[in-house]
């Protein structure tokens, strides 16, 4: 039962790492960042594979981006002496030059004395979030799974009595027992040496070949103790003597044997006396070869290790939901000890509300498809809610075959409130930038007070047109500002002249076209988020170069200019000036349908016009306008 139990959890352990949205990963700090361990997934965003980055020390560093290298090297040299965690974003390039953003979190798991040993982190491919939104809200960094303990090690029962008794039957070693020994010690090890008392050897079974790479005759007359590990070679020895001094007695052990390569094997071995002939003592060495067995528990050590320390929580359920494993940090998240939670349901952790809005919804996409992660409400034993960025992902046996989910989870209470200390103040600038905006266009208005309303009309039609052609958000929220002061230049030009009845003189009109650099100059200075001073400075070129105040053509023109172009004609034409009467909605339209691609860009002349012949769209009525 043991023994099945353990296979379980290897398996749950396996699978979380192999089913991980994210790569998991341990690395050292040295001149780069040497990897211990990365999960297959690397694979899939780098087209690099984990051999690739353990082999090579240098080739993550090297892939970083030019421009992100330095940081992030200083980055991770500062929390490794610090031992402080660590939230990244940074480019690395992959195979083929393919660009990869990853969001990483690490955290330095040290000894016992303080002393930094290994970054245990996760990281996620924010490509496409970090095209859209800029940075991924607080993804999740966690290291995932293998064993609680390493599984004891299992030795041979090795039938060494038997061999001895065949033996004493034969009065001569090779003559007459030699073969079926042979026969005999290669169906219970993996290979077998037998030596002289001094140690050297005599025979070695075949299947020596397949584990260190000589040939039985190669070892033939060496000692056994030159291919044995200078650190083990003494304890070898005493157990060899002890057996010497004992034939009956059986020594187990474990040591280190060098290959024909130079690698070093890990062997438990069986060490007896077999018989005595002719006066000589010949001593048996029955090995099993565990080097891999061991590697693979050492890593199950080290993640087993980092999972126990990690600062976020992970629990594993099984098919139904139940949870069958959860790690400290879940559980005192919660405020709970681990013996009280393993059988829950994963909705013991939620309210109502929260499982009817949020975790159900979650769990159905994870379901759908394999993996999930986003922001989930948890309540805590004392009815505390709190908000924790949540990483899912459904966990398979060797044969590809469901038998559960993982959960990692990262409480962001604090991001949470940083989040609405930052809306907060956002929507003060805002209220503020808007207080600026409606002052601007009064003192406009001041100034000519037979064209008030006129910069509003202006914006209200700009942003129909812009929202019509599909532009970004942020456009059209510049294009909406900028129409709404687009005049403010004119507090420069005499107001005689702004409302002189009759026609103007020429040198009068050159000084009203002059708002348009008065304007700009006035917004250059100020910082806005988007270019309203070149939106206000190109709002009277044409696309055919006949505009002021540069004679731009086509494209050298701002989108954001060239729909402001068509909106402000259409409200001029239509409403009153001082030097002329208002010709009318229809004679605006006419002008802008009669120099569509001449003066004016066709797209947002075919926008205006629908906006009012097929939408229904009217100015609203004010002073200088009665098309409303």
């Amino acid at each position: 039962m043991k023994k099945l139990e353990t296979k379980t959890i290897n398996l749950t352990y396996q699978s979380i790492l192999e089913n991980s949205p994210g790569v998991i990963y341990i690395a050292v700090l040295d001149e780069s960042r040497s990897f211990l361990y990365v999960s297959p997934q690397i694979a899939n965003f780098l087209g690099y594979t984990s051999d690739d980055f353990i082999k090579n020390p240098g080739l993550w560093r090297q892939q970083l981006h030019p421009e992100d290298r330095d940081r992030v090297m200083y980055e991770f040299k500062v929390a490794w002496e610090l031992k402080k965690p660590l939230i990244l974003t940074y480019r690395i390039f992959g195979k083929e030059d393919r660009l990869v953003w990853f969001h990483d979190e690490s955290q330095v798991v040290s000894d016992g004395k303080g002393n930094s040993l290994y970054f245990q982190g996760l990281m996620l491919d924010v490509t496409e979030k970090q095209g859209k939104e800029g940075e991924l809200h607080k993804a999740v960094a966690e290291l995932d799974q293998m064993m609680n303990e390493p599984p004891a090690e299992l030795v041979s029962q090795i039938d060494l009595d038997s061999a001895a008794d065949e033996f004493d039957k034969a009065d001569r070693l090779f003559l007459l027992g030699k073969d079926y020994f042979r026969s005999l010690v290669n169906k219970h090890f993996d290979f077998m040496i037998i030596t002289k008392k001094e140690g050297d050897i005599e025979y070695a079974s075949s299947t020596v070949a397949h584990y260190l790479g000589y040939k039985p005759e190669d070892l033939l007359e060496q000692k056994i103790f030159t291919f044995i590990h200078p650190d083990d070679c003494l304890s070898v020895i005493d157990r060899h003597n002890v057996v010497l001094k004992n034939l009956d007695k059986v020594q187990e052990g474990e040591f280190r044997i060098q290959s024909k390569d130079g690698s070093w094997h890990i062997l438990t071995v069986a060490v007896k006396g077999i018989f005595r002939s002719r006066g000589e003592t010949f001593i048996a060495y029955a090995c099993h070869d565990i080097s891999e067995q061991k590697k693979v528990d050492t890593e199950h050590r080290v993640l087993s290790t980092a999972v126990k320390q990690l600062a976020n929580g992970l629990a594993v359920t099984d098919n139904t939901g139940t949870l069958i494993f959860a790690n400290n940090a879940w559980a005192m998240e919660h405020g709970y000890a681990i013996v009280d939670i393993i059988g829950k349901n994963i909705g013991f952790f939620h309210n109502e509300d929260q499982i009817a809005h949020e975790v159900t919804p979650f769990v159905d996409k994870l379901i759908r498809t394999g993996a999930n992660f986003g922001e989930l409400g948890h309540v805590r034993r004392d009815g505390v809610v709190f908000p924790a960025f949540t990483t899912a992902a459904i966990v398979r046996d060797n044969d590809g075959k469901p038998f559960g989910y993982v959960y990692i989870i990262r409480n962001i209470s604090d991001n949470k409130v940083l989040e609405k200390r930052f809306q907060d103040n956002y929507l003060r600038l805002q209220k503020t930038l808007n207080g600026t905006i409606e002052t601007f266009g009064l003192m406009v208005e001041m100034r000519d007070p037979y064209t008030s309303g006129h910069q509003q009309r202006v914006s209200a039609l700009a942003t129909l047109i812009a929202e019509d052609m599909m532009l970004d958000e942020e456009i059209v929220e510049s294009i909406k500002i900028a129409s709404a002061i687009h005049d403010i230049g004119k507090i420069f030009v005499p107001s005689e002249i702004l409302n002189k009845p009759g026609k103007v003189a020429d040198i009068e009109f050159t000084m009203i076209k002059a708002h348009a650099q008065f304007g700009y100059d006035i917004l250059k200075p100020i910082v806005f988020p988007w270019p309203l001073a070149s939106i206000v400075y190109q709002h009277h070129e044409r696309i055919d170069g006949s505009g002021y105040p540069n004679g731009l053509r086509g494209g050298m023109i701002l989108l954001e200019a060239r729909i402001l172009a068509v909106a402000d004609v259409v409200e001029a034409m239509s409403s009153f000036r001082p030097y002329r009467p208002a010709r009318g909605i229809d004679a605006a339209l006419d002008e802008i349908k009669q120099n569509r691609g001449k003066l004016y860009d066709p797209d947002v002349v075919d926008k205006c016009l629908n906006l009012f012949e097929h939408k229904g769209f009217k100015f609203i009525a004010g002073p200088g306008n009665t098309n409303g």
